[in-house]
């Protein structure tokens, strides 16, 4: 929560819009059913931009999910900066163009964080 505590700081302190981007594929090596209900929890965890929350249920459901301490500091980042809410999207239903290099693979959800005025 450091990292996200000090992106927020210098994103303040520069007074400039930034984007924070970090990326996971989810849960790795396990039966699909399994990885859908692991996943399913970990995404609820991360709408609501609760972080102890997030990494206590990685440690429940022992997931395998790659980069959850990252989106971890983009939630701790956004909400220094008054961020208040978080959607998704499954990038399955995106529109895709040949420049585009957001992988179709299955489970894949893009996060959006933003403050609500």
């Amino acid at each position: 929560m450091e990292v996200g505590e000090a992106l927020g700081k210098a994103a303040r302190d520069l007074k400039r819009n930034c984007t924070f981007i970090a990326s996971s594929d989810f849960t790795h090596y396990e039966p699909q059913e399994l990885a859908k209900k692991v996943d399913a929890n970990l995404i609820e965890a991360i709408l609501r931009m609760d972080v102890p929350e997030l990494y206590s249920r990685v440690y429940r459901y022992e997931a395998t999910a790659c980069g959850y301490g990252p989106i971890a500091a983009v939630i701790t980042a956004t909400r220094a900066l008054g961020a208040t809410v978080a959607s998704s999207f499954d990038t399955r239903q995106a529109e895709m163009s040949p420049a585009t290099t957001i992988s179709r693979r299955l489970r894949s959800h893009c996060f959006h964080i933003k403050e609500v005025s």
